[in-house]
């Protein structure tokens, strides 16, 4: 039953709302005109065996409307200007829908869509039970350090990302950069569309840049199925909640998580309730017998990067309730493999002045060292001999493997670094050998690299495949070839 489009919440025929029409009451967009329109700016993700996410923003427009063709329900939400013209949805029933219609109206009532929307590929997990391969690319980084939308191609690698043949794709965050800019001559000398966005700290400012990304077409491609998790950029540089303010002129410190968690949810497919700190980011999800996805959010909760790792007192990045929740799910999942999806990486010291960002320590005893062991350590007691992490954020392309158990070598953690997307290039050496590492793989360029060109080979992201029998290949790719693979019994 259709809900009074005046009332608090999202109109839904027979849908379960998404989070941002239950965030609160709010006005929906002006309606000028009565006719509808196919939508560009959509977004899907958080996929089941049964349901998905659809976002879109159209601020042209007041009600989002979606129809799964072959099963499932339609739904219909308000676009409200509160949020920034933006509408989710969770779709349900999809066990036998193959394909999607999306549009926009100016009522909540409007039955069929334009002539020319044309239907979108809607894929859904296999059920937990079935044997069924699964092939998915992963990465990061995207819009930094001046490297953004080349004013010919967009932004560079994406369109190869998404030709690949995959079920879907994980986004392991810094997909805007909220604390850069990007200006009509890039960093590599390359014609940018430039963004117009205030500075921090504004809502507006995050919402800007979130705007500027999803104008581009290969962005937009990229997000339709997939599932996704933020990083600092986001937020700012190495944000967390001991280091997350700026001072707005004379006045106090402006905290920026709140803000950049509200950017996050207002543009981005994700079910995670309310537009505010109450509930989690973390999230796990089944794809079949043989894949079971963590996604981390190693943001909200982490101490103060500065803080030593004391073993009387050690360091948190997850928080004790997403800490629990991980280590249940190393106990239980019965799937053939477990892949962690971290947004930092566990092998290569990052952050400023001694302080550390990621898991690493190296050498400073202020790394998250002790908390991630203890993962291990649940893992190995539950009878898992191995874990895949997916990484990012250091830009630059790196592979290792980790025996953290001196006295246990047969139990193995597997690490790829990728990326950047499109962002700038920072390759170091260095490695942290404290949890038993060996590097595989560093793919980085000989000499600085100062035109998008010669940056090219080294815009990368990662593929996880695994086959019906369970075989695991984790491999490295560019735009134009495979640069590392790896293949893993289970």
């Amino acid at each position: 039953m259709l809900r009074d489009p005046t009332a608090c919440g999202l109109v839904s025929a027979g849908a379960v709302v998404g989070a941002i029409a239950l965030a609160g009451c709010g006005a929906a967009s002006p309606a000028p005109r009565v006719d509808a329109l196919c939508l560009e700016n959509v977004a899907l993700g958080e996929m089941t065996d049964h349901s998905a996410v659809l976002w879109a923003r159209e601020p042209a427009r007041a009600y989002l409307h979606a129809h799964p063709v072959g099963g499932g329900r339609d739904a219909v939400a308000p676009l409200l200007a509160r949020f920034d013209h933006a509408a989710r949805v969770r779709l349900r029933e999809l066990e036998h829908a193959r394909e999607v219609v999306v549009w926009a109206s100016d009522g909540a009532d409007a039955s069929e869509p334009p002539p020319a929307c044309a239907p979108r590929a809607l894929r859904v997990a296999p059920p937990p039970h079935e044997s069924a391969p699964v092939r998915f690319a992963f990465g990061g980084d995207v819009g930094g350090q001046n490297v953004c939308r080349d004013a010919t191609t967009g932004f560079p690698t994406l369109a190869a990302m998404n030709a690949r043949p995959t079920d879907f794709r994980v986004l392991l965050g810094d997909m805007i950069y909220a604390d850069d800019t990007c200006t009509a001559e890039g960093a590599l000398g390359n014609a940018q569309i430039p963004i117009e966005a205030p500075p921090l700290p504004s809502l507006e400012a995050y919402r800007a840049h979130w705007r500027y990304a999803e104008d581009d077409p290969g962005y937009r491609a990229m997000r339709w199925g997939a599932y996704a998790v933020w990083d600092d950029h986001e937020i700012v540089n190495d944000a967390g909640p001991h280091h997350d303010h700026v001072r707005r002129g004379r006045g106090r410190d402006v905290p920026l998580l709140p803000l950049g968690r509200r950017g996050l949810l207002e543009h981005d497919a994700l079910d995670v309730g309310p537009l505010d700190e109450s509930t989690p980011l973390h999230r796990r999800f089944r794809w079949g017998r043989h894949l079971e996805l963590a996604l981390l959010d190693t943001r909200s909760y982490r101490d103060d990067d500065g803080a030593l790792d004391d073993a009387a007192e050690p360091k948190t990045m997850l928080g004790q309730g997403q800490r629990d929740w991980l280590a249940e799910l190393l106990r239980s999942s019965d799937a053939t493999w477990i892949v962690i999806v971290s947004s930092v990486p566990i092998a290569l010291p990052t952050g400023a002045n001694g302080r550390r960002d990621s898991w690493a320590d190296g050498d400073t005893g202020r790394g998250f060292v002790r908390e991630l062991r203890g993962l291990f350590e649940v893992a190995r007691r539950a009878g898992r001999r191995q874990l895949v992490f997916v990484t990012t954020d250091v830009h630059f392309t790196a592979a290792f493997r980790h025996r953290p158990f001196a006295d246990d070598p047969g139990f193995v953690v597997h690490e790829l670094v990728t990326g950047p997307l499109a962002a700038g290039l920072f390759p170091f050496d260095r490695f942290d050998t404290t949890l038993g590492t060996e590097r595989l793989l560093q793919h980085v360029p000989d000499d600085p690299v100062r035109t998008l060109e010669a940056a090219r080979p080294y815009f990368t992201w990662g593929e996880v495949a695994i086959d019906g029998a369970g075989l695991l290949t984790l491999s490295a790719r560019n735009a134009d070839d495979e640069i590392w693979s790896a293949t893993l019994a289970p």
